[in-house]
């Protein structure tokens, strides 16, 4: 099959993707992108696109040194920017002549990204520097009681997977600070958006603290200082944004 017949071939299964009647539009927008933990996948155009990058009888396709990987990556990307190519093209729009402007939304951090980006890197630091006790604590628990290591073990891994997500999606929230004539309702509602994911990534880590607050009492000052922190940016992220909470997620909150 020639690049061209590959190519066309990846652009029917992306259509066939994203125009299943099981695709809920937007749902990937305000996620938390845990794929493994979530029920909504069979709604989300996103994962069943990387499905696409993903096995298809080839060991060790999702391996990234394996060059089959990078090639069907390579062959989704060109489908996709073909089908976007040809849906401008239909409007009048020709993308080799759009010229790159400076973008007007770019902006400094806010203190709130500030605060939201120190705590990724501290909570990175932390769960380096304190590896040993972690792991003793977990062998300790699994003689002790197996419900109270899974307990253990999932706030780690939840701590873990939103130590930077938060402030990836606060700055999303963040991207445009202040609004202006040329901004839309879907901008203003995709704010929120993002804000309210990281409302929830921050509330659910703040739950996870406290469940590590009660098995870490030799820790329980820096504990409460990552709460501290945690409990800051949710306060920012609320006043900036009052309406984030009744935000409705597609899919999620429907």
């Amino acid at each position: 099959m020639s690049r061209k017949e590959e190519i066309e071939n990846y652009k029917s299964m992306i259509l066939d993707v994203t125009q299943s009647k099981d695709i809920i539009e937007g749902i990937h927008n305000y996620c938390d992108r845990w794929c493994e933990k979530c029920t909504h996948t069979k709604h989300c155009s996103v994962f069943k696109i990387e499905q696409l990058v993903s096995s298809e009888g080839d060991t060790g396709i999702n391996d990234m040194k394996n060059v089959k990987f990078w090639d069907k990556l390579s062959l989704v990307f060109e489908a996709t920017y073909s089908m976007i190519a040809e849906d401008a093209e239909n409007l009048g729009i020709n993308l080799d002549e759009i010229k790159t402007e400076p973008n007007k939304y770019e902006i400094n951090k806010t203190d709130t990204e500030k605060l939201a980006t120190e705590y990724g890197i501290k909570i990175m630091n932390w769960f380096q520097e304190n590896s040993n006790l972690l792991t003793e604590k977990a062998k300790t628990l699994e003689i002790i009681d197996n419900e109270e290591l899974l307990s253990f073990t999932d706030a780690i891994e939840v701590i873990q997977w939103y130590s930077l997500f938060i402030s990836a999606k606060v700055h999303r929230a963040n991207f445009s600070a202040i609004l202006d004539e040329d901004d839309d309702e879907f901008e203003r509602e995709d704010r929120k958006g993002s804000a309210k994911i990281a409302l929830i990534a921050i509330k659910r880590s703040i739950e996870a603290f406290s469940l590590l607050y009660e098995q870490l009492k030799e820790k329980e000052d820096e504990m409460l200082d990552f709460l501290v922190l945690l409990t800051k940016i949710k306060k920012q992220v609320e006043i900036k944004y009052p309406k984030a909470w009744q935000f409705k997620r597609p899919g999620f909150d429907d």
